[in-house]
């Protein structure tokens, strides 16, 4: 059981043990590790939206959800991390953030956007 009931002062913990659950890919192949999802979830709901932390759960979220997830939501979580990622100028989390989005957004559909955009990898939202 997940500890839902975690209170304000445990969010640094909480954060460092999501991000610190990644090894820079997805968990599983061909399914979605539903406990991972909701540590992430739960660690994103305690951030502000300009956290830079945030980025990187984000992009860990997407990664997650790469198997048995709509393209709109990998999508939209991407989006998302790219943003706050750039805008923190931080130039490391940038390139963890586009590890983490490259393969759940590799899908035929965005075929376009990748050729269109090569300064960007596998495809990431500009």
């Amino acid at each position: 059981m997940l500890p839902f009931g975690l209170p304000p002062w445990a969010t640094p913990a909480l954060v460092a043990a999501a991000l610190a659950n990644d090894r820079g890919w997805y968990s599983s192949v061909g399914v979605i590790d539903n406990e991972k999802v909701a540590v992430l979830q739960l660690a994103l709901d305690r951030l502000p939206g300009d956290h830079v932390d945030r980025a990187l759960l984000l992009a860990n979220l997407c990664s997650e959800l790469t198997y048995g997830s709509p393209l709109d939501r990998r999508q939209e979580l991407a989006s998302e991390a790219l943003a706050i990622a750039e805008s923190s100028e931080d130039d490391v989390c940038v390139v963890r953030v586009l590890n983490h989005i490259c393969f759940p957004l590799y899908v035929p559909q965005l075929l376009d956007q990748l050729l269109l955009a090569p300064r960007r990898p596998c495809g990431a939202p500009s």
